[in-house]
């Protein structure tokens, strides 16, 4: 049951190793502590590697990370697989070269990096907020399921472009209440299927309205509704099955739709000494 304690009273600021005690020898820890009332700070200008996996007996060297590196190479190696089906479906890929070029980086700490690895699993927590932030890439991977909850509401913002892509089992966007609204302010909105596309109105309409034309095409027919009037094409019969046919007067109705834009304005604050 041997223990060390390096202390000051300035703050309360001990090193604690060992059979951890307090003031009554009453045992109150295994192990090391390091605590102080002011502030902390550890620095290694080489790199820093944080981790729970240990040595029986400390044997082994002092940068023995084969564990937090696989799991880096198994991250990189989905991400690929991922990218190759994204981009073969035309969907963005992820962003590789990156991932590859922190792999080197914390490999060993070849450069300057922190690398942190627990076998049994990281939790980072706070009553308040966490950010997370890089001036280059940020990469998330995992092999079984990833969760984004949010009591209240989740936002999801990039200056260029954002990809979604399922390779397997499909994709879902449920709104239980309120509106589900997509817009392309300033280019097209493209929807296709391999299969069928069915459109439903439980309990209201559907209204389809364009400024310029409308065209329904199928097996070579057509329906073409603009503002010179309304246009049917085949190459075959066209069939009315109607009680009755009534012609009176010219009609028409509007419509109007106005899409917001809007301007991507950065700041970028330079690092100080």
């Amino acid at each position: 049951q041997e223990h060390i304690k390096l202390a000051t009273e300035y703050g309360k600021t001990q090193l604690n190793i060992g059979h951890l005690v307090d003031q009554n020898k009453e045992q109150r820890g295994e192990g090391f502590e390091l605590r102080t009332d002011e502030w902390g700070a550890i620095a290694a200008n080489k790199g820093l590697y944080l981790t729970s996996q240990t040595e029986p007996k400390a044997q082994g060297k002092q940068l023995d990370m084969q564990g937090a590196i696989t799991q880096l190479e198994n991250a990189l190696s989905i991400a690929k697989a991922l990218q190759n089906a994204a981009t073969a479906s035309e969907a963005h890929g992820a962003d590789t070269d990156s991932q590859e070029q922190l792999k080197a980086t914390l490999t060993q700490l070849a450069q300057s990096g922190i690398i942190a690895y627990a076998q049994e699993g990281i939790a980072l927590t706070s009553p308040e907020n966490i950010q997370l932030s890089t001036s280059n890439s940020v990469s998330m991977t995992s092999e079984n399921q990833t969760d984004i909850n949010a009591l209240k509401n989740i936002t999801v913002s990039s200056g260029e472009s954002i990809g979604l892509f399922a390779h397997k089992s499909g994709m879902k966007v449920f709104a239980n209440q309120g509106d589900v609204e997509v817009q392309a302010q300033n280019a097209n909105l493209n929807m296709a299927a391999k299969q069928d596309i069915k459109i439903d109105s439980v309990d209201g309409s559907v209204d389809w309205s364009a400024t310029k034309e409308i065209t329904l095409i199928c097996g070579g027919s057509y329906v073409k509704i603009s503002s010179a009037g309304i246009e049917l094409g085949t190459a075959d019969n066209v069939y009315i099955k109607s009680n009755a046919m009534q012609k009176m007067g010219p009609a028409t109705q509007n419509r109007t739709i106005t899409l917001k834009s809007s301007e991507l304005n950065v700041k970028h604050c330079a690092e100080t000494d």
